[in-house]
C-alpha cells in the first residue's frame, strides 16, 4: 500500500498545474513530532485559491525546518509545474 501511495504522490507532484488560476497562496510549515530525527523535520504547505473559490493542494513537501533551501525547492517544484508566481 505505501508503495502504491509514493507512485501516486510523485506522480501528483509532477502534474502540470500551468491552467490553474490561481489568485492567492497560503503557505505554511507543519511541524511533524513523529519519527526519530534529532533535527526538526517541517511538512511544507501551499494550498492555492482558485479564480472559482475552490482551494487546491499545490504542494506538500518534507523539508528541514522552514529552511529558505526547504521553501526554495517547493517553489521551485510549483514553476516548473507551470504555476505563475509573480504577483
Amino acid at each position: 500500500m505505501k508503495a502504491k501511495w509514493q507512485i501516486d504522490y510523485e506522480e501528483w507532484k509532477r502534474q502540470d498545474i500551468s491552467s490553474l488560476e490561481v489568485v492567492y497562496q497560503w503557505a505554511d510549515g507543519i511541524y511533524v513530532k513523529a519519527g526519530l530525527e534529532k533535527d526538526k523535520a517541517a511538512l511544507l504547505v501551499i494550498i492555492g485559491g482558485l479564480t472559482n473559490g475552490r482551494k487546491v493542494l499545490l504542494a506538500c513537501e518534507s523539508g528541514y525546518r522552514e529552511s529558505k533551501e526547504s521553501w526554495s525547492g517547493v517553489l521551485r517544484n510549483l514553476k516548473m509545474r507551470g504555476l505563475s508566481l509573480a504577483g
